[in-house]
């Protein structure tokens, strides 16, 4: 019995350590993604990766909130999450999230009301099926590069705050048990 229990507060103790490296290698790959498409690498394979990028940071982002909501109460928590961390941990999230904000703004100006897509062999901005706007292909890739960048902009800054969270507990839980 006592075995067993010793091994599910390993399992505890190594689940920050997970999650941070989880979250650190989701960041570290947004970051990539959203670096390579000024390049108009993988812009159109890389869409199909938005969803099981999103699904991972709420889960994570969950997982913080389960354990400090009842610490931390009000609306204000995403931002509060980050008290008694060092001060660059907000303002780098401050940074990911207003840059996030401003390629979210860029794509729908330049976009409108739809997203690129190819109709009938055609380049244009589609909006449920009616066409907006017929596109060279430059504009096309152009928009779909600025759209893959608003997406990991989002990405990284939803994994940048699991990713401080848990390797900042993980550091004080690492020296409680010294």
């Amino acid at each position: 019995m006592a075995n067993s229990s010793q091994r599910a507060t390993t399992n505890d103790n190594e689940r920050p350590r997970v999650y941070a490296f989880v979250s650190a290698l989701a960041l570290s790959a947004s970051i990539c993604i959203y670096c390579a498409s000024f390049w108009g690498r993988f812009v159109d394979a890389t869409f199909a990766l938005l969803a099981p990028f999103l699904v991972g940071a709420l889960v994570l982002n969950f997982q913080i909130y389960t354990r400090e909501r009842p610490t931390l109460g009000g609306l204000s928590f995403y931002w509060n999450i980050t008290n008694g961390m060092p001060s660059w941990v907000f303002r780098c999230q401050l940074i990911l999230v207003i840059t996030a904000l401003a390629h979210a703004i860029w794509f729908a100006v330049h976009a409108g009301s739809g997203v690129p897509a190819v109709v009938d062999g055609q380049y244009v901005i589609n909006d449920h099926g009616r066409i907006l706007k017929i596109l060279t292909r430059a504009d096309y890739l152009s928009l779909m590069g600025a759209g893959l960048r608003a997406s990991m902009a989002i990405v990284a800054a939803l994994y940048f705050q699991p990713c401080v969270y848990w390797w900042f507990l993980a550091k004080v839980e690492n020296q409680n048990n010294i």
